[in-house]
């Protein structure tokens, strides 16, 4: 049964009470900073400067707990990739394996510009010995070529996984919820069973959830109330969901 722990609080805070290496997967999905309604405790219109010294300041310390031999997926706005990635590349051992490029579909539509239908998705290693289970996230081959790995193909860097849409069964009230499918895929592909994965802006609990269901061990932290208890109620239910199962 998966070890989970859940704090409510300032992750940056938190943070320093965990542990130099103790976790081996981290899944970051942080405010953008462009204006999105969060609540009371989360300003998304920081001054730009702000702005990236508190992403500094998230990133060191996410780094600094992560294992020698641990993965980050860090995911944020189309219009900060120039400046994240700077960010991301300037932590000590780190190798930018993929940007991956998350269509989600869905969505608002724009009147004066294409719409926005993706997100991009660092995936980043410490070092170059990490965990990476292919044969565990193969997705169907549409041919039938002989030559093709009979157990499917690598879901390359562009994932093609819905949004979860208002009125979605699965769908709660928060803001910028992710599908289940998009954390089992990296929590699968980057971690092994009985691994520790650390969520600092936990939000809805999607994460933690997704942990639970691959016997993985979870850490998540969320600032504001009123997510923290959609998340642990979310992680309550698929916790008890498992225990029917067995």
């Amino acid at each position: 049964m998966s070890k989970i722990k859940l704090y409510l609080g300032d992750c940056l805070e938190i943070m320093q009470e965990l542990e130099d290496g103790s976790v081996d997967l981290v899944f970051a999905d942080p405010p953008y900073n462009i204006g999105k309604g969060y609540g009371d405790l989360v300003d998304d219109k920081m001054i730009a400067t702000d702005y990236w010294e508190w992403t500094r300041d998230w990133l060191d310390n996410t780094w600094r707990i992560l294992s020698t031999n641990g993965s980050g997926y860090f995911k944020n706005h189309w219009c900060n990739v120039g400046k994240f990635d700077m960010e991301i590349s300037n932590l000590d051992n780190a190798v930018i394996r993929n940007l991956i490029v998350w269509q989600k579909e869905g969505g608002l539509s724009s009147t004066k510009c294409y719409s926005m239908r993706f997100e991009p998705i660092w995936f980043v290693t410490n070092g170059d010995e990490y965990i990476f289970n292919l044969d565990d996230i193969r997705v169907p081959s549409k041919t039938n070529d002989k030559r093709n790995n009979p157990n499917g193909k690598n879901p390359t860097d562009c994932w093609r996984i819905p949004r979860v849409a208002f009125g979605s069964k699965q769908r709660v009230d928060h803001p910028t919820q992710c599908p289940l499918d998009l954390l089992i895929r990296i929590i699968t592909a980057s971690s092994n069973p009985g691994d520790t994965i650390l969520d600092p802006f936990m939000g809805s609990g999607t994460t933690g959830v997704a942990c639970v269901q691959t016997g993985r061990n979870f850490i998540g932290i969320e600032i504001e109330p009123k997510y923290y208890e959609i998340a642990e109620k979310r992680i309550a239910e698929a916790k008890l969901q498992i225990r029917m199962e067995l």
